[in-house]
């Protein structure tokens, strides 16, 4: 398991403060993004129970990976799949919990 790496955030005032990263977009370099749009594909793969056709794109839906967008739309899991790679979650990188 891989701990979170420290981000610096800005608060309500525009005032930085650190915090562990929570999305994909707030890993420290190209690589290790790619390495949990990766991981993320796979462990969504499981959880839909659908192949993956493609990688995850850091700036394109998660349903390009896995179907067409209008059928994204109609899914019971919609919400995950219209979010952007970059904005996904770590909680879907199994090296991130």
């Amino acid at each position: 398991m891989t701990t979170r790496p420290p981000y610096e955030a800005l608060d309500e005032r525009g005032y930085a403060y650190m915090r562990q990263a929570r999305v994909v977009a707030e890993l420290p370099s190209p690589e290790d993004r790619h390495a949990a749009l990766v991981e993320a594909t796979a462990k969504i793969a499981v959880d839909l129970a659908a192949p993956p056709i493609g990688l995850i794109p850091f700036g394109g839906l998660v349903a390009d990976a896995f179907m067409p967008r209008a059928e994204a739309k109609k899914h019971q899991s919609a919400a995950l799949l219209l979010t952007k790679g970059d904005s996904l979650s770590l909680d879907n990188c199994p090296s991130y919990n």
